[in-house]
C-alpha cells in the first residue's frame, strides 16, 4: 500500500509458483497521519496557510530522537495543546490589506486536531507589506524583528510575550495593550 513517504503497487502473485504480473505502480499518498502536528509515518511537521499567514507546529525532541509536537498548557486551559508558531507571509502580496489578526488557534486541512498559537518566529512578518498586527493572548513568545514594517502592534494577552524588545523595531509608532497592563510591557 502507498504511504506518504514511498509508492505502493498492485499486482497479481501466483500462489502456486510466486509469479508476479499485471504490476501497477500506485503514487505515494500527498497526505500525511498527523498524530500531534507530527506525521507518523515520514515525520512531517504539520503546516498550513490561513489568510495569507503561515503556520507551523513547534516540535521538540522525543525520547527515540523523532520530533513531536510541543504541548503547551494555555492559561485557563488545564488540558495540554499542540503549539503553532507564525513562520512567515510567505510573499509580499499574500497579506491583502495590510491588517494581520492572528487567531489563537488553528485547524488545518488534513489534520483535525486544534493547534494553539503561542510564538511569532523570528522575522515572521518581514516579507509582506503589514501595516498592523494583532497578537491573541495565547502569543507568549515574539522572535527578533517578528513583525516586519509594521506600524501598529495590539496585544491582547495582560502579560508581555518574551522577547518583545527584539521584536519591535523602528517602523513600530503604535502599541497598543490591554487596560492595566502597561506595566508588563
Amino acid at each position: 500500500a502507498p504511504t506518504c513517504a514511498a509508492a505502493g503497487s498492485k499486482s497479481r502473485h501466483c500462489t502456486r509458483c510466486d509469479e508476479v504480473t499485471d504490476v501497477t505502480p500506485i503514487d505515494k499518498l500527498t497526505t500525511h497521519n498527523y498524530v500531534n502536528g507530527v506525521c507518523s509515518v515520514c515525520a512531517d511537521i504539520f503546516k498550513t496557510t490561513v489568510d495569507g499567514v503561515t503556520y507551523q507546529v513547534m516540535t521538540e525532541t522525543g525520547a527515540d530522537g523523532k520530533p513531536v509536537g510541543k504541548l503547551v498548557t494555555v492559561s485557563g486551559n488545564e488540558i495540554p495543546q499542540v503549539a503553532v508558531a507564525v513562520t512567515g507571509t510567505g510573499d509580499d502580496s499574500a497579506v491583502s490589506d495590510g491588517k494581520v489578526t492572528v487567531p489563537s488557534e488553528i485547524t488545518g486541512s488534513g489534520s483535525e486536531q486544534t493547534f494553539v498559537v503561542t510564538k511569532i518566529a523570528e522575522d515572521a512578518f518581514s516579507d509582506a507589506s503589514v501595516t498592523e498586527i494583532v497578537i491573541p493572548a495565547t502569543v507568549t513568545e515574539v522572535g527578533t524583528g517578528a513583525f516586519g514594517t509594521a506600524s501598529t502592534i495590539t496585544f491582547n494577552g495582560s502579560t508581555a510575550p518574551s522577547g518583545i524588545a527584539g521584536a519591535i523595531t523602528e517602523t513600530v509608532t503604535t502599541v497598543n495593550v490591554p487596560e492595566g497592563a502597561a506595566d508588563s510591557y
